[in-house]
């Protein structure tokens, strides 16, 4: 068949079916919780040599909306958001075990001194990658699941029940943006 005739083709089905086709890219999200600021210093600096310049962040805020992490961090977690360049949302497997590897560089038996964690956004929605399953996690491979933790519906970005509470401070600075 021709290539004039398979483009119509393709056309007149379009109309009727889904065809397949490659996403658009996604921003890089990254989000650093740490206590020592030379250890948040030192990884920024890889992560920057890794993804390029920062976009857009976040002001480093006090993660205190919650306790999980006090046992293993200790109290008084900071955190902040980092948007990067765009991403092949596929990526995100392979960016998820390269912030898992910096991860266990910096820690010690039971105990890291920074959390990594890392998603994309899209015009219409916000995930994050995660090696936990849960019900509300969909499995994209090696291991990752990617956790949907906001949409965009009618100009407006809605939480689930299980967004993070720090999720917030995304939506209120860029995401609205976005």
């Amino acid at each position: 068949m021709n290539k004039i005739k398979q483009l119509k083709l393709k056309k007149l089905f379009s109309f009727f079916m889904s065809v397949p086709k490659q996403p658009k890219n996604a921003n890089l999200i990254i989000s650093l919780m740490y206590r020592d600021e030379k250890v948040y210093n030192e990884v920024l600096e890889i992560l920057i040599k890794e993804f390029g310049e920062i976009k857009k962040q976040t002001e480093v805020f006090d993660f205190n909306f919650t306790k999980f992490y006090e046992e293993e961090f200790g109290k008084e977690l900071k955190k902040i958001y980092l948007i990067f360049d765009q991403i092949q949302m596929v990526d995100i497997v392979k960016i998820k075990h390269y912030c898992f590897q910096i991860e266990m560089k910096y820690s010690q038996i039971g105990q890291r001194f920074i959390n990594i964690d890392c998603g994309y956004v899209t015009k219409n929605s916000f995930v994050l990658a995660s090696f936990k399953e849960r019900a509300h996690r969909i499995f994209v491979g090696d291991g990752v699941y990617v956790d949907l933790q906001l949409v965009k519906e009618n100009k407006e970005w809605k939480s689930f029940k299980w967004t993070f509470p720090d999720i917030d401070k995304i939506k209120k600075l860029f995401l609205a943006k976005t």
